[in-house]
C-alpha cells in the first residue's frame, strides 16, 4: 500500500527523503511542492530528480480529501433568514470532524444580503463567520470569511469561501 504524503510535516518529509537515500532537503522540496505550489503530481515536480519522481509515483500517494457540504435556509420574515450548514469529509484518511455553521442573513437591500454567524466543530472549535452575497434572479456570488479557533484577536487563523451558483 502506498505511503500517504499529504498532511505530513516538513520533518516527516525530510525523514522520508533520508529513508529513500536522498538528502534531507528533498523533503523540503516535497513540502514546498505540496503546500506552496499546490502541485500533487510527482511527474511535474521538476525540482526533484527524475529517478526520485518515478520512485515516489510507485511507492507514495497524494490523496486529496473529498468534502460534502449540506446547507438549508428558512425565512423568519422578509428581512431575516436563518441558515444552517454542515461540512464533513467523505473520503481520504483525514480525521477532520464534522463542522456546523449557524448563522443568519439580513436582507436590508434585497440584492446584497449580509451574513453573520458562528462556526462550531471542525478542527478549530468555535469561530465567527461573516460575508455578503450579491445576487440576481438567476445567479449569486457568496463571499464569506471566518475566524478559526476563537473569536477576533484570540483566533488562531482565518479562512474563507467563495461560491458561485444558480438560484432556483
Amino acid at each position: 500500500m502506498p505511503t500517504e504524503l499529504l498532511g505530513k510535516s516538513l520533518d516527516e518529509l525530510r525523514a522520508l527523503a533520508v529513508s529513500l537515500g536522498e538528502p534531507a532537503f528533498r523533503g523540503a522540496q516535497l513540502s514546498h511542492s505540496f503546500y506552496a505550489e499546490r502541485q500533487f503530481d510527482f511527474a511535474r515536480m521538476t525540482a526533484l530528480p527524475a529517478p526520485l519522481r518515478s520512485r515516489l509515483a510507485a511507492e507514495a500517494a497524494v490523496t486529496l480529501p473529498r468534502i460534502v457540504r449540506f446547507a438549508a435556509s428558512a425565512w423568519a420574515n422578509h428581512i431575516l433568514q436563518l441558515d444552517v450548514a454542515a461540512t464533513m469529509p467523505v473520503g481520504g484518511d483525514y480525521a477532520t470532524p464534522l463542522q456546523v455553521d449557524l448563522g443568519s442573513t439580513w436582507r436590508f437591500l434585497r440584492p446584497f444580503p449580509l451574513r453573520a454567524g458562528f462556526v462550531l466543530g471542525g478542527d478549530q472549535g468555535i469561530g465567527f463567520t461573516g460575508g455578503f452575497s450579491p445576487e440576481t434572479r438567476v445567479l449569486y456570488l457568496d463571499v464569506e470569511g471566518e475566524s478559526l479557533g476563537g473569536l477576533f484577536k484570540k483566533a488562531k487563523g482565518a479562512g474563507g469561501r467563495v461560491s458561485l451558483g444558480v438560484s432556483c
